[in-house]
């Protein structure tokens, strides 16, 4: 009744944000003035020092593997789930919490499983909300992880172009002697915030929306499970 699948439109976008930006690059003159080994080492390096300042390593190491469940979206059936709902209460009423239990190893969702496992069990209906509704709550505390990661590397990757930019202007004062100096060390400066701005807002917030979005989808489904168990 549930199951991940891969979601076109985010590779989609992923693919048509750096085309378009990488169409319009080209038009403009040439990618070699676009590229600066020195910013990149300052908004790459900048951001993932701040990151590592941040948070626990433990939480930093997995990032890639969390940021790489933007690329799935959650297929959630709710309708079937409904329709289990009415055959389920069916069941206990006829044949009791025996074929409840046999019928939650059917499950491969979890919090399904576990529902109607603690329903075989006849535990009480206050106790059985606040078992899930813990699982809940636990779910969207770890999945708020990943997703402050990425917010916060959205949010350090524009500041540490700035930076960048600061420095590049610090050497361009330093060399106002020599004119010529000026327009290309003007341009290596603005290049660590056009760096900062386009992993901000094309890569690391957009993930960050998106995990939530699948976080939201996930816990939508548990709680219509959690409220169909209290009848």
């Amino acid at each position: 009744m549930e199951k991940n699948s891969f979601d076109f439109a985010t590779l989609f976008g992923v693919i048509l944000g750096f085309g378009l930006i990488g169409g319009a690059i080209y038009l403009s003159g040439s990618f070699h003035n676009f590229y600066d080994l020195a910013g990149i080492m300052i908004v790459f390096g900048g951001t993932g020092a701040a990151t590592l300042i941040n948070f626990p390593f433990a939480i930093v190491l997995p990032v890639f593997k969390v940021a790489s469940r933007a690329l799935f979206s959650r297929d959630v059936q709710y309708v079937k789930y409904i329709h289990d709902f009415s055959e389920l209460a069916q069941i206990i009423r006829v044949k009791g919490p025996v074929e409840i239990d046999k019928r939650s190893m059917q499950y491969e969702d979890k919090f399904m499983a576990r529902a109607l496992k603690l329903v075989a069990d006849e535990m009480k209906e206050e106790k059985l909300r606040e078992i899930l509704e813990m699982n809940i709550l636990v779910l969207q505390e770890r999945h708020k992880v990943g997703q402050e990661v990425m917010r916060s590397m959205g949010k350090w990757a524009p500041a540490f172009g700035i930076i960048g930019t600061v420095i590049g202007l610090i050497g361009m004062m330093a060399t106002m002697s020599q004119p010529d100096t000026i327009g290309p060390q003007m341009a290596i400066a603005l290049l660590t915030t056009f760096y900062g701005l386009l992993l901000s807002n094309l890569i690391f917030l957009p993930i960050a929306g998106k995990l939530k979005h699948n976080t939201d989808m996930e816990v939508l489904k548990n709680e219509m499970i959690l409220r169909s168990e209290e009848h």
